[in-house]
């Protein structure tokens, strides 16, 4: 069986997903741009 992950990087500063390692049971993800949430905010 095979995995496929589809992504579309929707700015010039975006990162695709990676698996450090193999074992590793998902993706890491980033964001695009910097952003400083205070406790209990949302954006």
């Amino acid at each position: 069986m095979t995995n496929t992950l589809q992504v579309k990087l929707l700015s010039k500063n975006a990162r695709m997903p990676e698996r450090n390692h193999k074992t590793d049971a998902g993706y890491d993800i980033f964001s695009a741009e910097t952003v400083v949430l205070e406790p209990q905010e949302k954006q």
